[in-house]
């Protein structure tokens, strides 16, 4: 194999293995097939390239044409010629495409679901990775500063997780990195000949294993080291054995990561228990876990959680609190289950005691939310306060904000992004018309959305527009999930001066006879916040949705049922979760289901692609013993036509063995090669070519072992063919197709091969382990 394609195999690789850090960033692992088909390609291509000798400035934008054809079959087939020709409409196409990609990454927090857009935006990303990295680790010759090109990968999950990329990603990430250096020093080391103790004639010999002991040692090192320095980490050694979707996030049902998890958590095909809930009140009220205030890229995220209070004490009011007005006390008691893995407790509003947690948890006054220092669930605890229930007549008089309202609140939860589309405050101005008062104003917001005449439906499947903005599509087609009715409410309310900010929670849950309430991953809600002078926090739940679930305000009512309510309420009506059956209708599962896991129709679909792929690599594993036997072959009679006496001879002498190895015919290493000679023509009655070519060989071989001057007068690659006719025509059907198939001097050979490697590898691994016992070994006096 030459050194292009190695290093050419090698820059595949690496970039293969540095783009699965990337999983922290995604909620499912199916975007990595299109990325590592993206990387196949553009590697695919460059060999091609360089087989065909073509200049090395032209390799890079072979793999551009590549990574191209690739992306087009895939996900612009539609419009491809013959779906598979890229042409101007499927170019167009996959710009559209990665257009809402990149709506989709200023949209959603980490971990994201995999959506056509992101995947498409991944492979691309990746596959133009593997062609920088090959143009500097092969074009240029500089391997080790392709790792600039492996650390651009690596900084995007780390920029964007919240949980940060777990230690076993970076691990497999590093590996890429490493095989790219040892596959360089290998081929550097080969530049000056022979290795001292490699064997004769094979290149492929085991080389000394100090590189890949200092590569392991270090990613060892960079891995336990943080662990073990107090403060770098924040409790890393808890986090130990997380996985790519952090610690219960949304992989385990019971994190709620900000909006991608959220959706995760509504488009499960079964509920998962998440906590059962114990409350004093008939009226089950909603359970807060995190609060997103600061609005900005086009979304909704959470500030900095301060968690200044500790648990053992009364809870303070939130300083943007004077007071509470017709206040109702509940108390409610809450056993996690062991799905629940969160760093936030789920508590009513307003919370002024939580008893039962440990000194894990604090609290936050001015979100009035509870915060751990490491995701945990499993335990019970309970929570005293107090529920703001305003009538719509207090709501009514309470006077727009004042100079002190504004120093109690925080920038964040009235400041708008400065380029928001004019349609949207024209849609505000239009809802709130000439209302009076502030909560007249959000009123009407909130009822702009329930009313079910204005053409509002609930999907976990959202409609993407061609408007530029996603708040101007969801308006336009006026199709989403909670998240969107949550997030569009927020920032109208702010274009009409009235702060606001999205929580993240959950409905209260299905009752159970027993009188608690079973709160699962399908309660998993967004709601939104309004504050009113002298009043505080007033909740507000814009979501179409009357399934039984959510909870309308009697100051909120709904004027009328959505339209696609599983079990009707009546106009107006306070609807209390958990009275109806707690569950997704069975028809927008599938659909959030098909949403979820579809991708751009085209040539290759994921099942085509693995299933073609299986079969092809099953097909693959049964002919590669005929394919090294047949390659071999080449190698060998290349070698005895060549000018070297010794080499020719030794080349003609081991093909002859094999093939009488591969007919099943016995090989004694004691045997001359005189005496093997005599004794197969003898025993097979060989026809006289093949006879003579056996002699010639067998001189051949004695010369070159044991003459001076090796050679001999003939043709040493036609002697070995005319052996292997000779013994063709000698024996049965069954150890002819053996020979071809299956030849049992490969198997023999990969045995052989097996064995020196995993005795090189015990050996490298006792000096390894000794390296490591001597400093900590005391010495005998």
């Amino acid at each position: 194999m030459r050194t292009s394609t190695r290093m050419t195999l090698a820059a595949g690789w690496a970039v293969a293995l540095g783009a699965v850090p990337l999983g922290a960033v995604f909620e499912e692992w199916r975007w990595i097939w299109y990325a590592w088909a993206a990387v196949g390609a553009v590697a695919g291509t460059h060999l091609l390239a360089r087989s065909a000798r073509l200049p090395a400035a032209l390799v890079p934008v072979a793999g551009v044409l590549g990574l191209l054809a690739y992306l087009t079959v895939v996900f612009a087939a539609d419009a491809a010629l013959l779906g598979l020709v890229p042409t101007f409409d499927s170019v167009g196409a996959l710009g559209e495409s990665l257009s809402r990609g990149m709506d989709d990454v200023n949209q959603l927090a980490a971990p994201v679901p995999a959506t056509p857009g992101l995947v498409l935006l991944t492979a691309a990303s990746v596959g133009a990775v593997a062609i920088v990295a090959d143009l500097v680790a092969v074009g240029l010759g500089r391997p080790a500063a392709a790792g600039l090109a492996l650390l651009a990968l690596y900084a995007v999950p780390t920029a964007v997780a919240s949980n940060g990329v777990p230690w076993v990603l970076f691990a497999i990430g590093a590996t890429g990195y490493l095989v790219l250096l040892l596959v360089e020093g290998r081929d550097r080391l080969l530049r000056w000949g022979r290795p001292i103790g490699a064997g004769r004639g094979d290149d492929d010999a085991p080389l000394p294993l100090t590189g890949q002991r200092i590569g392991a040692a270090a990613i060892a090192l960079a891995v336990v080291l943080p662990l073990l320095v107090p403060g770098l980490t924040g409790n890393a050694l808890s986090r130990f054995g997380r996985t790519g979707t952090g610690e219960g996030g949304s992989g385990s049902g019971g994190a709620l990561n900000e909006f991608a998890s959220l959706r995760g958590q509504l488009t499960r095909s079964t509920a998962v228990e998440l906590m059962r809930v114990h409350p004093n009140r008939d009226r089950p009220f909603y359970l807060r876990t995190k609060v997103l205030d600061r609005y900005q890229n086009g979304g909704f995220s959470a500030s900095r959680e301060q968690g200044d209070e500790s648990l053992e004490r009364r809870l303070s009011l939130p300083p943007e609190q004077p007071r509470i007005n017709e206040e109702q006390s509940f108390a409610i008691d809450v056993t996690l289950t062991s799905n629940y893995r969160d760093d936030h407790l789920p508590v009513w509003y307003l919370p002024l005691q939580v008893e039962g947690a440990d000194d894990r948890w604090s609290y936050d006054r001015e979100k009035a939310v509870v915060v751990g220092r490491q995701r945990a669930g499993g335990f019970s605890y309970r929570v005293v306060g107090v529920v703001p229930d305003p009538s719509a007549e207090t709501l009514g008089a309470a006077e727009p904000l004042t100079d002190g309202d504004r120093d109690r609140l925080t920038d964040s939860v009235l400041r708008l992004p400065s380029a928001l589309p004019e349609a949207v405050e024209t849609t505000v101005g239009d809802i709130v018309g000439t209302q009076p008062s502030p909560y007249l104003q959000a009123k009407a917001i909130n009822d702009y959305f329930t009313d079910g005449t204005r053409g509002f439906t609930y999907s976990l499947g959202t409609v993407q527009g061609n408007s530029g903005n996603a708040l101007v599509d969801f308006l336009t087609k006026k199709q989403g999930y909670c998240e969107q009715y949550a997030s569009a409410m927020a920032v109208m309310l702010r274009v009409a001066r009235i702060p606001s900010r999205v929580v993240l929670g959950y409905t209260a849950g299905r009752r159970q006879d027993d009188g608690s309430y079973s709160v699962t991953s399908y309660d998993a809600h967004a709601w939104v916040e309004a504050y009113f002078h002298d009043l505080g926090w007033i909740f507000f739940d814009p979501t179409p949705l009357a399934d039984g679930r959510t909870l309308a305000p009697p100051y909120a009512s709904r004027p009328a049922a959505s339209p696609i309510a599983s079990s009707a309420t009546a106009s107006g009506a306070t609807t209390s979760p958990g009275a109806a059956e707690n569950r997704l209708p069975q028809d927008e599962l599938d659909q959030a289901a098909s949403n979820s896991s579809r991708t751009e129709t085209g040539l290759i679909t994921p099942r085509r692609a693995l299933i073609g792929g299986g079969v092809l690599a099953v097909l693959l594993l049964a002919l590669a013993p005929a394919a090294l036997r047949w390659a071999a072959r080449r190698r060998r009679l290349r070698a005895a036509a060549g000018p070297d006496a010794a080499g020719a001879a030794r080349a003609a002498w081991d093909e002859v063995v094999g093939t009488v190895a591969d007919y099943g015919l016995p090989v004694p290493r004691t045997e001359t090669p005189r005496g093997l000679a005599s004794r197969l023509g003898r025993d097979l009655s060989l026809d006289s070519g093949a006879t003579a070519g056996l002699r010639l060989v067998a001189l051949a071989e004695e010369r070159a072992r044991y003459a001076p001057r090796p050679g001999v007068d003939g043709d040493l690659p036609g002697a070995v063919r005319a052996v292997r006719r000779g013994l063709r025509e000698r024996v049965d059907r069954r150890r002819l197709w053996r020979a071809v198939l299956l030849p049992p001097s490969t198997v023999q050979a990969a045995r052989s091969g097996s064995a020196t490697r995993a005795a090189t590898a015990s050996t490298a691994l006792s000096r390894l382990g000794e390296t490591v016992r001597r400093p900590v070994t005391p010495r005998r006096r």
